[in-house]
């Protein structure tokens, strides 16, 4: 993610990038970038600091584990540099499952049932398979479907999950096609560009890997509406939410019409590979609003199939 996006922002005319750049992976890949070099986590945080006060704007790539993608917002807040993405109080409302569970339920917008799960009271709030996953994680850390009151136990009392003394959500497994789709939304929020929808393809080990995806994806038109109406109401309801974000949904075997939403991503996706592949508009350029908005951004008609 971070090669493809400093690549393009790097194309654009009068704009220098800089980024931070752990020194165990070598020389940075692109000689167009400035990238400093790092040896410890404390060095990073410092560097982060010193680059985003040097900025015009800056660019959030950070999991919402650990408070670290709102901790590095606040940062820039406090600093006063102008950011590109959402506000932190959008973020962290994003970055906690059960919160933004019951947030969706409450407006209406269709969304896996969430509960808390206590894996010292290993007891499911639904019939199994379920799956369980940390209250505050991403990219399927630490998630696990669970067919059985025996992998239950098993899971919850293994010692290399580090899963115990960590907050827990529970949702039943819903069988489905899992899609994502991002879209751009504009600094006022006046504006939402819908990217296209892509189908995620997902390890079945039970651990709900992702391995890439296929974009567009092959769903009929009943369902392509629905997911852009899902995703038009809870932009419309999440104050705050700017900038690129991500949507994971499953769209059910049982139910094909009615896809339902599983996690917002307020930041950079994995599916940005895809994406800046599908046109040959520089959306980095259009993130920093040099193109006219006005103007939907052009898709070109072909298949795309990255793996990561």
């Amino acid at each position: 993610m971070l090669l493809a996006i400093g690549e393009d922002f790097a194309r654009i005319d009068g704009c220098r990038v800089v980024t931070c750049w752990d020194s165990r992976l070598g020389s940075f890949p692109d000689n167009r970038i400035t990238a400093t070099l790092i040896d410890s986590p404390d060095e990073e945080a410092r560097c982060f600091r010193e680059l985003a006060a040097s900025c015009d704007v800056a660019f959030i790539i950070a999991p919402e584990f650990d408070s670290i993608l709102s901790d590095r917002r606040r940062q820039l807040d406090e600093l006063g540099c102008q950011t590109l993405g959402p506000n932190r109080e959008a973020i962290e409302l994003c970055g906690d499952k059960l919160k933004v569970a019951s947030f969706l339920t409450e407006r209406g917008i269709p969304t896996a049932p969430t509960r808390q799960f206590q894996p010292r009271n290993a007891r499911p709030a639904f019939e199994f398979p379920i799956v369980i996953k940390p209250r505050y994680g991403a990219g399927s850390l630490d998630t696990f479907l669970i067919d059985g009151d025996d992998q239950l136990r098993r899971v919850c009392h293994e010692p290399l999950q580090d899963i115990n003394g960590r907050e827990i959500v529970q949702q039943p497994f819903i069988e489905g096609t899992a899609i994502s789709i991002s879209v751009l939304i504009d600094r006022n929020c006046d504006r939402i560009d819908l990217f296209p929808i892509g189908e995620q393809h997902i390890s079945n080990d039970g651990r709900f890997q992702y391995l890439g995806g296929r974009m567009p994806a092959l769903v009929g038109s009943q369902t392509i509406e629905r997911v852009h109406k899902i995703v038009r109401q809870t932009c419309s309801n999440i104050v705050g939410l700017s900038g690129y974000v991500g949507f994971d949904l499953i769209v059910p075997f049982a139910t094909p019409g009615e896809p339902i939403l599983i996690d917002i991503n307020p930041r950079l996706t994995t599916g940005y590979l895809g994406y800046r592949q599908l046109t040959q508009e520089n959306l980095a350029a259009r993130m920093l609003g040099l193109l006219d908005s006005a103007e939907p951004i052009p898709w070109v008609d072909r298949i795309i199939d990255f793996h990561v």
